[in-house]
């Protein structure tokens, strides 16, 4: 039992490590100016309070790439804003309505807010994707380990854990391999004294 507990802890440790390292790596190998994406998903964190009560502030939002014909009023979408306040920052709007005007279509966005949409429409090209998944709490966690100390902690603490069970049972290991060799020694000396006893006996006998 105590195997199976074990190697389910070390299971987790190896699954969160990686997890944060696979983080790490796409936010290191993301060019400057672009977002991390990692198999068609981008991730964020709510800062304002724009599109509350629907994404509270610190809320996490998974935003999955999909192409601009699937996307229709009533969807928050993230994207590049050309807003010059925002000065090309990503928002993360509802859209309130689509315009196609000379073949090209755009998107009107707004917060859910704000009292009016914004000025500037959406252009497809500068759309990063689809709202698919958000949590507060998952945004709360994700500002927690933003801190370099925290994201290194929670690398460096699985990691020793995983070092200091498989250290502690390879000295439990050990431990029962040494009793287990010194069983076999008492055992097999016990029997080399009673196979002489019994030798002494046949002597004395004849």
């Amino acid at each position: 039992m105590k195997r199976v507990i074990t190697g389910l802890i070390n299971g987790i440790c190896i699954i969160v490590i990686v997890f944060l390292i696979a983080i790490l790596f796409s936010v290191v190998t993301t060019p400057a100016g672009e977002n991390p994406n990692f198999m068609g998903f981008s991730a964020f964190r709510i800062i304002s309070g724009s599109m509350e009560p629907a994404l509270p502030v610190d809320s996490f939002v998974l935003v999955k790439g999909v192409p601009a014909s699937e996307l229709q009023a009533g969807d928050i979408i993230s994207f590049y804003s050309r807003d010059p306040l925002l000065g090309g920052a990503v928002n993360t709007h509802r859209i309130d309505s689509v315009l196609v005007e000379n073949g090209l279509t755009r998107f009107v966005t707004k917060g859910d807010a704000n009292a009016i949409a914004d000025a500037i429409p959406v252009e497809v090209q500068d759309i990063i994707g689809k709202v698919v998944f958000s949590s507060v709490i998952f945004g709360k966690f994700v500002r927690l380990i933003s801190n370099p100390l925290i994201f290194g902690s929670c690398i460096v603490i699985p990691l020793m854990i995983i070092i200091f069970m498989n250290i502690r049972n390879m000295v439990k290991d050990v431990k029962e391999i040494s009793e287990r060799e010194r069983i076999d020694m008492e055992t097999a000396e016990l029997k080399a004294k009673l196979g002489a006893l019994e030798r002494k006996k046949e002597q004395e006998n004849k």
